[in-house]
């Protein structure tokens, strides 16, 4: 973890300073994406999204106590995320298997899922 991570480092001037709750091998956060963070006019660009669950699914393999890296990521859009509109991320570990952490990932915007993601982490090390 770096205090230089574009989503949730806060020394990144750039970056979305973005602050997760961490309980038992689940990660979780609440925030809103403004214009900045647009593709199509007033939607979210794909790209941010996917960066979003990436980073909730690591946060997640922290809160399982390892340090690890994404080996893979699949991500699947199954509706459109406009600006400004609040958002429930949430990642969570499902399965260890030797070196792999297995995670799946959602955001959400009013209990309903809007996209969801599954990755392999690759343990780094124990924290």
């Amino acid at each position: 973890m770096s205090n230089n991570c574009f989503v949730c480092g806060k020394n990144n001037s750039d970056g979305m300073k973005v602050e997760f709750v961490l309980e038992d091998k689940k990660a979780y956060s609440e925030l809103i994406l403004d214009r900045r963070f647009e593709g199509w006019k007033g939607i979210v660009h794909g790209g941010i999204l996917a960066t979003l669950l990436d980073e909730v699914m690591a946060k997640a393999c922290i809160a399982a106590g390892y340090e690890a890296v994404t080996t893979n990521i699949e991500t699947k859009f199954k509706k459109q995320v406009e600006v400004n509109e609040q958002i429930y991320l949430e990642g969570k570990v499902v399965k260890k298997r030797k070196k792999l952490l297995y995670t799946e990932a959602t955001i959400k915007i009013n209990d309903k899922i809007h996209v969801k993601a599954n990755a392999r982490f690759w343990i780094k090390s124990k924290l």
